[in-house]
């Protein structure tokens, strides 16, 4: 057997060449320790080592592009594409701007609202994906708001509730209200009679709500179509989008509760047909025809004197056996006046016949 030679140090003892649980050990390291701590804290705080930061690609904005596709000067074709230059596919998009006119109708997309000159539109059933790389496209029918000329570009646009490149949408303004048309006659009433998606047939009609019976009507009204021909009535001006009719020669006399009614066509149709300000003035009313009447003027007449019959002239002798005696007969009395239903002329008798 073998035994360990005295003064040979085994495994368990430290550099002290005392084995741990002597009492010199914890007395030593605690004082190793202290010193340790000492000088960390006299050199003070280390310098945190600069980490390096991720780097981020920035996705890169959606780019809408307005063109005019044709313009005739009381209105025109628009439309705007959207471009996607995002590495992700923009869903079920909404897209919302500032534009200064009118529009009326709009394709490849459905307009949600207009509020002042803000719009919004959103995508239709078969294009509500935008994908990367990708474009959009739709177009609309408008007219100046300000009459007729050139209008600005749509600006501030905002896409699913983002301003693109990086605009910051101005506050809305909220509109004035509009008072209502002052009007002595009651409104027309507007009907599409046949929509075709191009272009539409519409018709106006109104009744005459006076006691009399009128001379002739006008109606005014504001529609942003096209009014390409027209029937039962006289188209009298348009300015801008206001149009001006009258009554045709044969249906401008209406009696008290009479109605008549004008048509037309327009383009372009489609949902956004909106005939606003109906406002109809009625002519002056009729002079009623005067009641004919027949004076009766009696006057009494100067009696005229009864003729006298003139003597009976004697047979000759040859014929006097022949003839009866010659009879003289009483001359028929004619009356002393007689009632005259004659207009006034100056005379107070009638003329007295002859006697010779």
């Amino acid at each position: 057997m073998f035994t360990r030679a005295e003064g040979v140090s085994g495994g368990n003892e430290d550099h002290t060449g005392r084995t741990p649980g002597h009492p010199g050990v914890s007395r030593q390291l605690r004082r190793r320790v202290e010193r340790r701590l000492r000088a960390r804290r006299a050199r003070g705080p280390a310098p945190l080592a600069a980490e390096g930061l991720e780097t981020r690609a920035l996705l890169a904005a959606v780019v809408a592009d307005y063109a005019v596709v044709n313009d005739w000067g009381s209105g025109f074709q628009g439309g705007i594409t959207l471009q996607s230059q995002d590495s992700a596919a923009v869903e079920n998009w909404t897209l919302s701007f500032d534009y200064d006119a009118t529009i009326s109708s709009i394709w490849e997309a459905e307009l949600v609202s207009r509020s002042g000159s803000t719009y919004t539109v959103r995508a239709a059933a078969w294009n509500s994906t935008l994908a990367p790389g990708g474009k959009i496209s739709f177009g609309f029918i408008g007219a100046p708001a300000a009459g007729p000329g050139p209008v600005a570009p749509p600006a501030n646009y905002v896409l699913n509730g983002e301003p693109l490149g990086g605009q910051t949408p101005a506050p809305t303004p909220t509109p004035a209200p509009t008072p209502p048309p002052v009007q002595a006659d009651p409104a027309g009433v507007f009907q599409i009679t046949n929509n075709w998606g191009s272009g539409f047939n519409g018709e106006v009609s109104l009744t005459n709500t006076r006691a009399a019976a009128i001379a002739g009507w006008t109606v005014s009204f504001e529609l942003d179509s096209r009014i390409t021909s027209l029937w039962n009535g006289e188209l009298v001006s348009r300015s801008g989008s206001t149009y001006t009719v009258k009554n045709a020669p044969w249906n401008g006399s209406l009696a008290a509760g009479g109605e008549a009614a004008f048509g037309f066509t327009a383009w372009p149709g489609g949902q956004a047909v909106v005939v606003r300000n109906i406002a109809v003035t009625l002519g002056g009313e009729l002079a009623p025809e005067p009641t004919p009447r027949v004076t009766a003027m009696f006057r009494t007449t100067t009696a005229c004197p009864s003729p006298r019959p003139s003597p009976a002239q004697p047979p000759s002798p040859r014929h006097r056996a022949m003839e009866p005696a010659a009879r003289s007969w009483p001359a028929r009395p004619r009356p002393t006046s007689s009632a005259l239903i004659r207009p006034s002329t100056g005379s107070t008798s009638a003329p007295c016949p002859s006697t010779t």
